[in-house]
Parts: structure tokens; C-alpha cells; sequence
């Protein structure tokens, strides 16, 4: 008998060390749902390309493109001014060289600007390349992975769009250079269009020559005192630029700002192939809203746990998961997919 209270009494303390180290079964069906919330949050800072040490303005993934050339930039080109109801440029070669001077000077020089540090502007490049024009525009990109999303990504510019749909371009030329370490953001690929205007030179009508007629020499009347020239007025001081023109396309007519601003393209705008340039500022307004009611709520649980004692608990993990998984991939769209200038 006594043995066999021994026995009883070690199955019921080892049953006692198993409860109080396994969690009720209702703790369980409460808090399952919430596994895949957990996941899904671990997903998306692994996939969503999180770099800590990463500048803001400097896109998500670092790497060269996997795919960029002349004639992929020059289809996709010509795609976005073809559904746009207008004609195709032709590649010229003098065009290509001087946009690949400019990407590999870029690249040597490491700065990210249309003006080089040394003072020169855009169009030094097309002198240089022996390209006469009437009318010369550039396009600047890096951190975009293809031909694609380079071209999708000015037309989420405005004024990038224009010098892609501007309709006095009949020709233009790409180049591309890649970075170890563009500007501090690591490997990147950094691409410059170039559209322009060839000037085509007409010479002068010619003119029939009469034969000269021979008139009596008469003498020469004294020649007038030369009246004294006036004082050269001052030049006057360059105006700043106004500030429409620092959103304006870089072309050859206006002088180029020196405080022009970058463009990031989200992952969102390049989804929507340049159609919806304002998609990256709905995103972002309707993901705070969602997200801000979504922890509005769970402080008010929480605040009755803390001074009401009840047991915290969600009510809809559903709707939860829901709201994770969409605040997930707005920040996943959210990011950027290159850079524009």
C-alpha cells in the first residue's frame, strides 16, 4: 500500500511539472491565429530589403541591373511615346557617346547631378561628341534592375516625362556606367538619356549678280566729327531661377539649377508603369490611417489590462492579420525602386 502511494504521488508531481510548463489548450486556440502574423512581419523585413546602414533617399536593393542596354531603353522608349500618340526617336551614335561620356564621368567623378563639379553642363557632352542641335535635353536614373523600369521610372517624373514626350525630339542616345560605390549607396548602375534636335544647316539662297555700273567719281564731301560713344551700361545680376523652373525638364533652352532635387520612384509607381504618379502618396495616407486605427485599438486593450486587470485577449485576430499584412506590403511598395534626376 504504501508503494503504491509512492508511485501515485510521483505521477501526480510530474503531472504537475507538465502544466506548469505546457500552456492551456485555450490559451492556445486564442493566440494560433497570431502565428501568421508573426510571419508575416519576419517575411517582410527579410524580403523587404531593410538596410539600416542605407541612406534614405538611395534605393532598397544595391546591385547592378540585371538587364540594361541601348536597344531595350530605346524600345520602351519609344513604347511610352507610341500609347502616348506620338512618333518614335532614332538612335544616333554621336548621341550614344556623348550619353555615355556623361554616365562614365559620373561614375570617375562620383556625383550625382546634371551640372559636373568642375562647372560643366549637359551639353559640353553633346559638343564634345561632335552633335550639332537646335534643342537638347538629359535624363539621369540609377538603382533601377532593367531597361523597363529605368524608362517607367522618368515617366513617374513630370518633368522627366517631358523630355521623353517632349515632340520636338527626333533622335536620341543612352549610355550606362556601373559604381562600386555610387555616392555612398553601394553598387549601382547609373544610366543617362540623351534626346535632341539635330540643327540642319540650309544654306542661303543665291542671288543673281548684276553687273556693276560705273558712276562719275565725285569729290568726296568732308567726313563728320565721329560723335563720342556712350558708357557701357552694367550687366546686370542673374535673376535666381523661379521655383517652377527647378521642376521643369533639363533641356538646352534655360540654363540647368544648381539646387535640383532627386526623385524616388516607389516600387508602387513602378507597378503602375508611370499611369499613376500620386499612387506612392495614396499608399501612403491610406497605410497610417489603417495602421493608426489598428494600435488605437489594441492601447485601448491594453489599457484595460494594465488598470482593469482584463485579460488581454483580440477579438478579431482575423482583421488583425489583415491589417499586418497590408501595412507589410505598403512598405514593401512604399520603398524605392530606383532614382531620378
Amino acid at each position: 500500500m504504501p508503494t503504491t502511494k509512492r508511485k501515485t504521488a510521483k505521477k501526480s508531481s510530474k503531472a504537475l511539472k507538465r502544466a506548469k510548463n505546457q500552456h492551456p489548450k485555450h490559451f492556445a486556440k486564442v493566440y494560433w491565429p497570431y502565428l501568421p502574423v508573426i510571419a508575416v512581419v519576419i517575411a517582410g523585413m527579410i524580403f523587404g530589403g531593410v538596410n539600416p546602414n542605407q541612406k534614405a533617399s538611395s534605393p532598397s536593393t544595391l546591385a547592378y541591373s540585371t538587364e540594361m542596354s541601348v536597344s531595350g531603353l530605346l524600345s520602351f522608349t519609344n513604347q511610352q511615346r507610341a500609347s502616348n500618340g506620338l512618333g518614335p526617336l532614332a538612335i544616333n551614335s554621336l548621341l550614344n557617346s556623348s550619353a555615355q561620356a556623361k554616365a562614365n564621368d559620373m561614375v570617375a567623378l562620383d556625383y550625382w547631378a546634371h551640372t559636373s563639379p568642375g562647372g560643366q553642363e549637359p551639353w559640353v557632352f553633346f559638343d564634345s561628341a561632335g552633335y550639332v542641335y537646335k534643342k537638347a535635353g538629359e535624363n539621369l536614373a540609377y538603382g533601377f534592375g532593367t531597361s523597363n523600369s529605368t524608362v517607367i521610372g522618368w515617366m513617374n517624373s513630370p518633368s522627366h516625362r517631358a523630355n521623353v514626350l517632349d515632340t520636338v525630339y527626333t533622335e536620341v542616345g543612352f549610355g550606362f556606367a556601373n559604381s562600386d560605390n555610387f555616392i555612398a549607396t553601394g553598387q549601382e548602375t547609373v544610366v543617362v538619356a540623351h534626346y535632341a534636335k539635330p540643327l540642319v544647316y540650309t544654306p542661303p539662297p543665291t542671288t543673281s549678280t548684276a553687273q556693276p555700273t560705273v558712276t562719275p567719281v565725285l569729290a568726296a564731301a568732308p567726313e563728320p566729327e565721329p560723335e563720342p560713344e556712350p558708357a557701357p551700361e552694367p550687366e546686370p545680376e542673374p535673376e535666381p531661377f523661379p521655383a517652377s523652373r527647378i521642376n521643369q525638364p533639363v533641356t538646352s533652352d534655360t540654363p540647368v539649377p544648381d539646387d535640383m532635387e532627386s526623385t524616388n520612384i516607389t516600387r508602387l509607381q513602378n507597378l503602375t508603369k508611370g499611369s499613376a504618379p500620386w499612387s506612392a502618396l495614396v499608399l501612403s495616407i491610406s497605410a497610417f490611417t489603417v495602421v493608426g486605427a489598428w494600435l488605437l485599438k489594441h492601447a485601448v486593450l491594453t489599457k484595460r489590462f494594465l488598470l482593469k486587470g482584463e485579460y488581454f485577449v483580440a477579438h478579431h485576430p482575423l482583421l488583425d492579420l489583415v491589417v499586418v499584412v497590408y501595412a507589410a506590403l505598403a512598405v514593401y511598395l512604399s520603398q524605392s525602386s530606383g532614382v531620378v534626376l
